[in-house]
């Protein structure tokens, strides 16, 4: 009989560039096109003892934004963080002060930004837990999976469901609560944005 096993998988930056696999580390100091932020796509897979079956469980896509990288090499901060979409340059003012540094109640050993775009979980597999097994774990994961430095790590509370290939927001208050509070059950704090972002800091 075979056991199945969960197994976290872990892809960096872009295609067109280049496609960093676990175990490999972004060097964005040696990157010709001046990396200071990059997506990240993180799945949870149910695979067997022989490996021959996977099935993906939940799926989590974000950026991570290098900040102390664009610190160092005098990077526009609020660009990197307005260039990818209008709910991450709203982000920039949740933890950015007037002066482009990282606020005081979400300073941490380092200031680079791990911003949750979108965390799916599979029709099968829902209310069984596992998306609060990746929040829980989401630091190490980034940290130690992906090989990325991350001190803060927040997130927009919007519901969606996947239809297709294409992800349709939901308009639900209801819905959108119980999200918030996975958030917050998984160590997420709320701020005072009306976007409804959270943020974890995470010192691990």
């Amino acid at each position: 009989m075979e056991e199945d096993f969960l197994e976290i998988k872990v892809n960096v930056g872009y295609p067109e560039i280049a496609l960093y696999e676990y175990p490999s580390k972004i060097d964005f100091s040696d990157s010709s096109e001046s990396l200071s932020y990059c997506p990240v796509t993180i799945e949870l897979v149910e695979t067997n003892e022989s490996e021959s079956k996977q099935k993906t469980i939940a799926s989590l896509f974000g950026y991570f934004y290098d900040v102390e990288y664009m610190y160092n090499y005098g990077q526009s901060i609020f660009d990197a963080f307005d260039m990818v979409s209008g709910d991450t340059c709203e982000l920039y003012n949740v933890l950015f002060d007037r002066d482009g540094y990282i606020k005081d109640e979400y300073e941490s050993l380092c200031d680079n930004v791990f911003y949750i775009d979108r965390l799916y979980v599979e029709n099968d597999y829902r209310n069984k837990g596992y998306a609060k097994l990746m929040l829980n774990q989401i630091g190490e994961i980034i940290k130690y999976v992906a090989k990325l430095n991350v001190g803060i790590i927040t997130v927009c509370a919007q519901p969606f469901e996947r239809n297709g290939d294409k992800d349709e927001m939901i308009d639900d208050d209801k819905l959108k609560r119980k999200l918030i509070e996975l958030y917050k059950n998984t160590g997420f704090q709320e701020t005072d944005n009306t976007y409804d972002y959270l943020v974890k800091v995470f010192e691990g």
